[in-house]
C-alpha cells in the first residue's frame, strides 16, 4: 500500500491571497492520492447500514471479514445516493459513535465530507461562547492591533500575564443554540481583583460552518466601560472585538471565542489503524490512472473563500428526502460558463479551501479569471483604530507649518510617532473596534477621567473601491463638559486620518492632542 498522510495533513494550509492558479508540479493530486479519513454522521444513519466494528483483540480474519462486509454495504449505500466511490474504497464504522472511517481518494473524501456536513446542518448546533476582558499596557496593544491573526495577540497576552504585565479582569462562558439570543453574567464566578462582566450576543453559525457572526454587547462593572458591535469570528479562534482605555497607560481588550459543542462521543482511533493494517492485506489500493481523455490536461489549485459551496442555489439531493445539499463544485463552475469535457474533474479541499481542477489550460484560465474577479461577495470586516497623541502646542504649530497640503496628515502622524519614541510626546489613549460595513458600533469607557474617559460611536461604510471607508462618528473625551467631535471622513488603509487637534479636557498646560483614525477592510477576517 502506498503510504500517505491522513487527509487533514495532506491539505495545504490557508494562505494569504484569495486567488491564484498553481501549476501541477506543486499540487497534491486529490484524484489519485489515497488516504484514510474519519467522518461523523449523526442521526443513527450508520446503524441501518453498517455492521459493528470488531472488538479489541479480534483476529486478522475477523477484521478483514468485517471490513469487506462494511465496504460492500457502504458502496451500495452511497451509490444509491449518486455518490460514486472509486474501486478499492474500504470502510469501517462504529455506529454507536456515529463514526465512519474510510480509505479512498482525497477527492472522494471531499464528496463524503459534504455528505456528512449535510446531516450536521439538519441538526441543531449548540455553540460555546467565551468572552474575556484582558488588561495590558496601551503600548502593547498599539504595537499589535494590526495583527491579522488575533490568536497571536491572545497568546502574547498570556505570556505578558506570566510576568505580571497583563491580567484577565473578567471572563464568562455561555452555551446557546446557533441563532438564539443569550445573556451571560460573571457575577457568580468573580475572582479576587476581577470585575463583573455582562454580555449579550446572538451567535449564528455560517452555512459553511467556518465562521460565526453575532451582535455583541459587553459591559464591565463597576465603571469598566462597555461596547456594542457586530462581530465575525473564525470558529475556535479568539477574535479581538473591542479595545478601550482603562486607566493611564492601560487598555482593556475584549476577546470573543466561539466553538461548537460536539454532539459526538470521542472517535475510536482503532478504526483507522485496522483499515491501514488489515485493509492493506485485504485489498491494497489500486494504482489510480487518470482517464485516457485527460491526456494533455493540467492540474491547478485555486484558493477560494470558506463559503465557496454556498454560492449556488441549494437543491434537494437525489435519493435523500428531507435533506438539502450544497451544489457540487463542478456545478458551480459550469454555471459560470466553464466547460468540463470528459476526463476533467474538480474538487474542493475543505480543510485548506483549495479548489483543485483538472482541465484544459484554456478552461483553467477561465477558472482563474473567475476566482480572481471575486465572483462572490464575502462579508466585509472593518477594523477601526483610534489613537490620541499629545505634545506641546509649539511643536504642533511647527509640524503643521512643515506639512504640505498633500502629505500633511501622513507626515504629521510620522513625526508624532518619532517624538513618542524619543519621549517628547506620549500616547494618551487608544481604542479599537471591529465590525461590519453599514452597521454602527460603540465603545465607551464608563468614566469621566480627562484621559481615559472616552465614548466613540461610529458607522463605517466601505466605499465602491472596496478599500476606502466612509466614517460618520461622534467622539467624546473627558468628563463634563469635556471635548466632543462630530465628523464625517473617508479613510484608507495605511493612511491615518486626522480627526481633530484640540486642547486636553480641562486645559492642562500648553499642550495639544491629535486624534487619528485608521481603517482596514478585509474580506475574510484579516485576509485583505
Amino acid at each position: 500500500m502506498k503510504r500517505t498522510l491522513p487527509a487533514c495533513l495532506l491539505l495545504i494550509p490557508w494562505g494569504i491571497c484569495l486567488a491564484g492558479g498553481i501549476n501541477s508540479s506543486a499540487v497534491v493530486d486529490p484524484f489519485s492520492e489515497w488516504s484514510i479519513a474519519t467522518f461523523r454522521v449523526p442521526g443513527g444513519v450508520l446503524k441501518k447500514v453498517f455492521p459493528v466494528a470488531p472488538a479489541l483483540g479480534a483476529s486478522q480474519d475477523a477484521m478483514q471479514a468485517t471490513i469487506a462486509k462494511s465496504s460492500q454495504a457502504g458502496l451500495r449505500f452511497f451509490e444509491a445516493r449518486s455518490i460514486q466511490l472509486p474501486a478499492g474504497t474500504l470502510m469501517l464504522a462504529s455506529p454507536q459513535r456515529d463514526q465512519l472511517t474510510v480509505r479512498t481518494t482525497i477527492a472522494a473524501q471531499c464528496v463524503m465530507q459534504q455528505f456528512a456536513d449535510d446531516f450536521l446542518r439538519a441538526k441543531p448546533t449548540v455553540l460555546n461562547c467565551k468572552v474575556e476582558a484582558v488588561e495590558a499596557s496601551a503600548k502593547f496593544f498599539q504595537d499589535r492591533v494590526e495583527e491579522a491573526d488575533h490568536s497571536r495577540i491572545r497568546d502574547a497576552l498570556q505570556d505578558e500575564s506570566k510576568v505580571g504585565r497583563a491580567r484577565v479582569v473578567a471572563s464568562v462562558d455561555v452555551q446557546t443554540p446557533s441563532g438564539k439570543r443569550v445573556a451571560a453574567d460573571s457575577a457568580s464566578v468573580i475572582m479576587d481583583g476581577q470585575q463583573r462582566l455582562q454580555c449579550e450576543l446572538e451567535p449564528i453559525l455560517s452555512s459553511d460552518r467556518e465562521t460565526v457572526s453575532s451582535r455583541l454587547w459587553v459591559g464591565l462593572d463597576p465603571g469598566g466601560g462597555e461596547f456594542t458591535t457586530d462581530a465575525l469570528v473564525w470558529l475556535g479562534r479568539p477574535r479581538l472585538a473591542g479595545l478601550w482605555p482603562a486607566s493611564k497607560g492601560r487598555c482593556v481588550a475584549i476577546f470573543l471565542t466561539v466553538g461548537v459543542v460536539s454532539p459526538f462521543a470521542a472517535p475510536d482511533p482503532l478504526l483507522e489503524k485496522w483499515l491501514a493494517v488489515a485493509g492493506e492485506s485485504l485489498s491494497p489500493p489500486p494504482a489510480t490512472v487518470a482517464p485516457r481523455e485527460s491526456a494533455g490536461m493540467e492540474l491547478r489549485r485555486f484558493l477560494v473563500p470558506p463559503d465557496f459551496l454556498v454560492l449556488g442555489e441549494r437543491s434537494p439531493s437525489e435519493g435523500r428526502s428531507g435533506n438539502s445539499a450544497l451544489p457540487t463544485v463542478m456545478k458551480i463552475l459550469m454555471e459560470q460558463g466553464i466547460q468540463f469535457p470528459v476526463g476533467s474533474d474538480a474538487c474542493l479541499l475543505p480543510d485548506s479551501h483549495y479548489l483543485v481542477v483538472r482541465n484544459w489550460p484554456k478552461n483553467l484560465d477561465l477558472v482563474e479569471a473567475w476566482v480572481g474577479s471575486g465572483g462572490w461577495e464575502p462579508p466585509l470586516v472593518i477594523s477601526l483604530h483610534l489613537s490620541t497623541i499629545e505634545t506641546s502646542a509649539a511643536e504642533f504649530r511647527r509640524l503643521e507649518r512643515d506639512a504640505s497640503p498633500v502629505t500633511g496628515q501622513q507626515k504629521l502622524w510620522g513625526a508624532l510617532l518619532q517624538r513618542v519614541m524619543r519621549g517628547d510626546a506620549r500616547w494618551v489613549s487608544c481604542a479599537w473596534l471591529e465590525g461590519l460595513s453599514g452597521l454602527a458600533a460603540t465603545v465607551a469607557t464608563g468614566n469621566q477621567d480627562p484621559e481615559s474617559g472616552l465614548s466613540w460611536t461610529v458607522r463605517p461604510v466601505v466605499g465602491a473601491d472596496g478599500v476606502s471607508v466612509d466614517l460618520d462618528s461622534v467622539l467624546r473625551v473627558g468628563g463634563n463638559p469635556g471635548n466632543e467631535l462630530k465628523s464625517s471622513v473617508t479613510t484608507r488603509k495605511g493612511s491615518p486620518q486626522l480627526l481633530t487637534i484640540w486642547a486636553p479636557p480641562g486645559g492642562q498646560g500648553d499642550v495639544l492632542q491629535a486624534v487619528f483614525v485608521e481603517s482596514r477592510v478585509s474580506g475574510h477576517l484579516g485576509r485583505e
